[in-house]
């Protein structure tokens, strides 16, 4: 139990280092301005799965028992399709008349 605990505890401390150091890197060879564009594109990545998971995360452990494995694919896929869509189409709004 303790092996895993210090094991678990260096590996994120480790994992930590080093986006420490990607970042620094990233800030002096590209600049912070790019880094502060790429940084906002990640962020708009993450808001879009996050709003994919809704549907297609975890609550497809409850969908399964209730329903066929076929319609809830077809409904999952199509769900992170339109989600996609109309995510990028809002961010792409804002992108364009809040510049």
């Amino acid at each position: 139990m303790l092996k895993n605990i210090i094991s678990t505890l260096f590996t994120k401390g480790f994992v930590a280092f080093i986006n420490l150091a990607i970042l620094l890197v990233s800030c002096q060879q590209l600049g912070s301005d790019i880094r502060g564009q790429v940084s906002l594109l990640i962020f708009n990545i993450a808001i879009i799965q996050i709003i994919n998971e809704i549907y297609t995360g975890y609550i497809l452990v409850y969908f399964i028992p209730k329903f066929s494995l076929k319609k809830i694919y077809t409904s999952g896929l199509l769900w992170a399709i339109i989600c996609t869509i109309l995510c990028v189409a809002v961010m792409l709004f804002l992108f364009v008349f809040l510049k």
